[in-house]
C-alpha cells in the first residue's frame, strides 16, 4: 500500500495562474483569521475564535468560497497552530526570560506579493493517467 506519492509538478502558464489564484484566497483568509485573533480581547463579550469557531463563522466569507473547503478548513488550521505555538512560546518566555532575546511575536499578516503555501487533503486531488487534477470551489463549478 502505498501512502505518499512524490512527483514534481511543472505548471504551464494557466495552471501557473490557478494555482496563484488559489494561494492569494488562502493568504487572504489567512489574514482574516489573523485579523480576528489579534483584535480579539478578553474584555469583549465574544467567544475567542478559535479553529472550529471560525471555520463556521468565515463560512460565508468571499475567500473561504473561492477555496475547496478541505482547503479552507486547513488554511484555518495552519493559523490555529501558528497561534497555539505562539502561546506556547509565551509559556516558555515567561518561565525562563533569561534564555530569550526577546519577547514571543504573534503570527504575522502574509503580505500580498508573497507566497503562500496551502494544502489539498486526500480528497481533495487525483491523478487521472499521469496528470494531476484538482477539485475546485463549488462557486467556481457553475462558471
Amino acid at each position: 500500500m502505498k501512502l505518499a506519492k512524490y512527483f514534481i509538478h511543472k505548471p504551464n502558464q494557466t495552471q501557473q495562474i490557478v494555482l496563484g489564484c488559489l494561494a492569494y484566497a488562502s493568504a487572504r483568509l489567512y489574514n482574516i483569521g489573523n485579523y480576528q485573533r489579534k483584535n480579539w480581547s478578553k474584555d469583549s463579550d465574544k467567544e475567542y475564535p478559535d479553529w472550529y469557531k471560525q471555520k463556521k463563522q468565515l463560512k460565508e466569507n468571499f475567500w473561504y468560497k473561492n477555496l475547496p473547503s478541505q482547503t479552507a478548513q486547513e488554511t484555518l488550521k495552519i493559523l490555529a497552530d501558528n497561534w497555539d505555538s505562539f502561546y506556547q512560546s509565551m509559556e516558555d518566555y515567561q518561565d525562563n526570560s533569561d534564555k530569550y532575546n526577546g519577547e514571543p511575536n504573534p503570527p504575522n499578516y502574509k503580505p500580498k506579493d508573497s507566497k503562500f503555501n496551502f494544502r489539498y487533503l486526500n480528497n481533495g486531488f487525483k491523478i487521472i493517467d499521469g496528470k494531476l487534477r484538482l477539485s475546485i470551489p463549488k462557486q467556481l463549478k457553475s462558471i
